[in-house]
């Protein structure tokens, strides 16, 4: 049952989103790009794509150089396209997307950036273009983020009267 978009403000949604790539187990670097690409340009399409990634078994991603070319297998979107512009602006020509599970996550990833994007098969191709992408966002729906604060959850200290102690201001501290 799809419920209606809730109003965030951009901060709070890069927030959350990093949060809950935090707590599904992505290095900080991953979570940080996840947080502004999703927080910043992500619809409704684009988190329904973001979870089912964040549901997905973690697998390593295969990254291979050949000269000025970059071809990175087995791409799960939240892993491999903050290495796309990286790349392109680090001497890179192309940087090539095998078998990406999450495609709507791209124009989340490079939206306002030179990158063009083009598809052959199940392989996607990405080079600087002298155009930046316009993708456009909206406001995700409760039940997204309801899901994202579980995985953000996984990043709380349980709370216990260790965790307390020292917590607040101190009765010396008026």
């Amino acid at each position: 049952m799809a419920t209606q978009p809730l109003a965030f403000s951009r901060a709070e949604l890069t927030a959350i989103v990093f949060k809950a790539g935090r707590g599904a187990g992505l290095p900080l670097g991953h979570a940080e790009d996840l947080g502004r690409a999703l927080g910043r340009h992500g619809g409704a399409a684009a988190f329904d794509a973001l979870l089912r990634s964040l549901k997905a078994p973690w697998t390593e991603i295969e990254m291979h150089r050949d000269g000025t070319t970059l071809t990175i297998a087995k791409a799960r979107a939240i892993q491999a396209l903050c290495h796309v512009p990286e790349a392109l602006h680090s001497g890179v020509t192309r940087v090539t997307l095998r078998d990406l599970d999450e495609p709507t996550l791209i124009d989340c990833y490079l939206h306002g950036t030179s990158v063009a994007t083009t598809r052959e098969g199940a392989d996607w191709h990405f080079a600087l273009s002298e155009t930046a992408s316009q993708a456009s966002g909206g406001m995700p729906r409760a039940d997204q983020i309801a899901s994202l604060d579980e995985y953000a959850a996984n990043t709380y200290v349980p709370a216990t009267d260790a965790s307390r102690s020292g917590a607040g201001q101190g009765a010396d501290q008026d």
